[in-house]
Protein backbone atom coordinates (compact mmCIF):
# COMPACT_ATOMS: atom_id res chain seq x y z
CA UNK A 1 0.00 0.00 0.00
CA UNK A 2 1.78 3.06 -1.22
CA UNK A 3 1.88 6.29 1.32
CA UNK A 4 -1.55 8.15 -0.39
CA UNK A 5 -3.56 4.69 0.14
CA UNK A 6 -2.81 4.40 3.58
CA UNK A 7 -3.13 8.13 4.25
CA UNK A 8 -6.55 7.99 2.67
CA UNK A 9 -7.67 4.52 4.46
CA UNK A 10 -6.56 6.35 7.87
CA UNK A 11 -8.93 9.71 6.76
CA UNK A 12 -11.69 7.63 5.97
CA UNK A 13 -11.23 4.85 9.30
CA UNK A 14 -11.21 8.14 11.50
CA UNK A 15 -14.32 9.16 9.99
CA UNK A 16 -16.09 6.36 9.90
CA UNK A 17 -14.86 5.92 13.70
CA UNK A 18 -16.60 9.21 14.17
CA UNK A 19 -19.95 8.10 13.15
CA UNK A 20 -20.30 9.89 9.71
CA UNK A 21 -21.78 7.84 6.90
CA UNK A 22 -18.31 8.36 4.49
CA UNK A 23 -19.70 6.48 1.62
CA UNK A 24 -22.74 8.65 1.34
CA UNK A 25 -20.62 11.40 1.53
CA UNK A 26 -18.78 10.49 -1.19
CA UNK A 27 -21.89 9.72 -3.19
CA UNK A 28 -23.19 13.40 -2.54
CA UNK A 29 -19.92 14.68 -3.86
CA UNK A 30 -19.92 13.08 -7.26
CA UNK A 31 -16.92 10.28 -6.16
CA UNK A 32 -17.42 6.75 -8.05
CA UNK A 33 -14.58 4.81 -6.00
CA UNK A 34 -15.48 2.62 -4.22
CA UNK A 35 -12.31 1.63 -2.38
CA UNK A 36 -9.95 4.31 -0.61
CA UNK A 37 -6.98 2.91 -3.90
CA UNK A 38 -9.33 4.38 -5.66
CA UNK A 39 -9.95 7.86 -4.34
CA UNK A 40 -8.46 10.70 -5.88
CA UNK A 41 -6.52 13.56 -3.96
CA UNK A 42 -9.16 16.05 -5.31
CA UNK A 43 -11.99 13.59 -3.93
CA UNK A 44 -10.11 13.33 -0.75
CA UNK A 45 -10.00 16.84 -0.37
CA UNK A 46 -13.00 17.60 -1.09
CA UNK A 47 -14.49 14.90 1.43
CA UNK A 48 -12.39 17.05 4.13
CA UNK A 49 -13.42 20.10 3.03
CA UNK A 50 -17.32 19.16 3.55
CA UNK A 51 -16.54 17.43 6.82
CA UNK A 52 -14.76 20.63 7.47
CA UNK A 53 -17.94 22.78 6.71
CA UNK A 54 -20.68 20.20 7.76
CA UNK A 55 -19.59 17.88 10.05
CA UNK A 56 -17.21 19.59 12.62
CA UNK A 57 -17.15 16.67 15.35
CA UNK A 58 -16.14 14.29 12.90
CA UNK A 59 -13.41 17.14 11.83
CA UNK A 60 -12.06 17.16 15.17
CA UNK A 61 -11.70 13.48 15.32
CA UNK A 62 -9.53 13.44 12.80
CA UNK A 63 -7.69 16.64 13.05
CA UNK A 64 -4.67 15.01 14.55
CA UNK A 65 -4.25 12.74 11.88
CA UNK A 66 -4.35 15.79 9.31
CA UNK A 67 -1.31 17.65 10.89
CA UNK A 68 0.53 14.64 11.01
CA UNK A 69 -0.26 14.33 7.21
CA UNK A 70 0.78 18.00 6.86
CA UNK A 71 4.20 17.81 9.28
CA UNK A 72 5.23 14.86 8.12
CA UNK A 73 6.78 12.64 10.52
CA UNK A 74 9.99 11.52 8.00
CA UNK A 75 13.25 13.54 7.93
CA UNK A 76 13.70 15.38 4.97
CA UNK A 77 16.30 14.85 2.13
CA UNK A 78 17.53 17.05 -0.47
CA UNK A 79 16.06 16.88 -3.85
CA UNK A 80 17.98 16.42 -7.19
CA UNK A 81 14.79 18.59 -8.94
CA UNK A 82 15.13 22.21 -8.67
CA UNK A 83 12.80 24.46 -6.72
Amino acid sequence: MNERSKAATDVLYGLRKAGLGVRECLLMLGSSASTAEELTAPEIAALIRYVRLNEPKAFQSIATLLLGLLIGTGAVTASNRAA
